[in-house]
């Protein structure tokens, strides 16, 4: 699961939680204009009519429950397990990398 994925999970969470069905999966791409952010989702549009609420009030609310970053247990374990899986790939190719570099260091000392 890369960012854009944990990024969908967590509007699919804020939108639950205001009421949005199971079965809601949120939009996202990157907007034309970088001055507009990193992401754009029609969330708030898709959801407004059958919640009965106006967008801008929920795409507010969406954004409230982002920020407060409230991460389920579940989620918050997957995310630290997926830390601890990068942390071991990261350590296994800096190894490799130092045994080059002394292996190079080696051979380019005189006999």
């Amino acid at each position: 699961m890369d960012g854009t994925d944990l990024l969908r999970a967590e509007l699919k969470r804020a939108a639950q939680s205001l009421g949005a069905p199971e079965t809601i999966e949120p939009v996202l791409e990157r907007p034309r204009d970088p001055s507009h952010g990193d992401w754009a989702t029609n969330l708030a549009m898709v959801l407004a009519k059958p919640l009965r609420q106006r967008p801008r009030d929920l795409a507010e609310s969406i954004v409230e429950r982002l920020e407060r970053g409230q991460t389920g247990l579940d989620e918050a374990l997957r995310l630290w397990e997926r830390g601890e899986e990068l942390h071991r790939i990261c350590l296994a190719r800096l190894d490799a990398a130092q045994g080059r570099v002394e292996e190079l260091a080696r051979r380019t000392q005189p006999a």
